[in-house]
């Protein structure tokens, strides 16, 4: 019995002289009686639910981005890939921004994303670079299929639409 009670005050010798660290608990004064709480892991970040076809206001700040167009290739990428709507399979293959090849029977399909400017056709795509991001509040994607509706044929490539501040 006497093994048994130095054993174990030897044992809680050795655990108090270890640092606070490898005993994993925090710190303590060693009059103090009660050990405090170890410290609660930080709550995990919110996840924010981007939208695909808008950068919102919030996305642009802190941004290295000079113009419109840096901007939207690095927040969208998937914006600047043109998908001309229709069934036309050679327009499908066409690169992006390159005009189609008429030719009889094959429908002409815009190839050529368009840039509107707080409600007004700003022109192609390249407006975007004289766009300095410091004047945008918002960009939004519009895709095909609305941009038609909205516009007719010649933006079924889609419109990115910049709202200024």
């Amino acid at each position: 019995m006497k093994l048994h009670v130095t054993l174990t005050a030897a044992c809680i010798a050795v655990v108090a002289a270890l640092p606070a660290r490898a005993q994993n608990t925090p710190a303590a004064p060693a009059d103090s009686a009660v050990r405090a709480a170890p410290p609660a892991a930080p709550a995990p970040a919110a996840r924010v639910r981007r939208n695909p076809n808008v950068i919102t206001a919030a996305e642009l700040e802190g941004q290295i981005a000079t113009d419109a167009y840096e901007l939207v290739r690095r927040l969208r990428p998937q914006w600047l890939r043109v998908r001309p709507s229709g069934t036309n399979e050679d327009a499908a293959r066409t690169p992006a921004y390159s005009p189609m090849v008429n030719s009889p029977g094959r429908s002409e399909l815009a190839t050529v994303l368009h840039v509107f400017v707080d409600g007004a056709h700003a022109g192609e795509i390249g407006e975007l670079r004289r766009i300095e991001i410091t004047n945008v509040r918002e960009l939004r994607f519009v895709p095909s299929a609305d941009a038609v509706t909205r516009w007719g044929r010649d933006y079924s490539a889609g419109v990115i639409e910049v709202i200024s501040r």
